[in-house]
């Protein structure tokens, strides 16, 4: 399978030292089967620092299209944790993992405005 895709990651305002961090998940693709009887009922979650946020869950999908954004306040946050996971009844389980480092290059970027 393949990672979900992201775009518009740079930084749009910064209020007090805090910097906002846009990050679009766009979808995901070739996702593999998690259920026995069925495809997957996947979604991403989204973790900066110790904020998570998640994107609606895409019944029977193995190639799901989100276009969900979400808005995350940085200040020193070093990496971005993106997970995706197949819904079930019962809890979630990981489809896959990927880590996103913040580079000091962005966060100077950011502080640019």
């Amino acid at each position: 399978w393949s990672a979900c895709l992201f775009r518009d990651i740079p930084v749009v305002e910064e209020t007090m030292a805090l910097h906002t961090l846009t990050i679009t998940v766009v979808n995901a693709e070739d996702l593999p089967r998690a259920d026995t009887f069925s495809k997957s009922d996947p979604f991403v979650q989204v973790k900066v620092g110790s904020v998570i946020k998640k994107t609606s869950v895409k019944r029977n999908d193995q190639n799901p299209h989100y276009g969900e954004t979400f808005h995350f306040n940085i200040t020193n946050e070093k990496k971005i944790d993106i997970e995706v996971f197949d819904d079930d009844a019962v809890g979630s389980d990981s489809m896959g993992v990927g880590k996103v480092p913040i580079e000091e290059p962005l966060l100077k970027e950011l502080r640019k405005g």
